[in-house]
């Protein structure tokens, strides 16, 4: 089963331009793949938290 993931960033929900456009792709891939599944993402309305000190510090250790 072929996948699809779609992430949105826009935090314009309503008249984003780069959302209409991969709404549009979305809907081709669907009508291409209709047994797909897609995986979506809004990193707008969910996102990703910011890397915290301590992680990078974690990642710079030397043994």
């Amino acid at each position: 089963m072929k996948k699809l993931l779609c992430i949105d960033c826009s935090p314009r929900i309503k008249g984003s331009h780069s959302r209409s456009i991969a709404n549009y792709f979305e809907s081709c891939w669907k009508s291409s793949n209709p047994n797909g599944n897609i995986i979506y993402r809004d990193l707008a309305i969910n996102p990703i938290p910011h890397i915290k000190n301590e992680t990078v510090k974690a990642y710079c250790a030397t043994s």
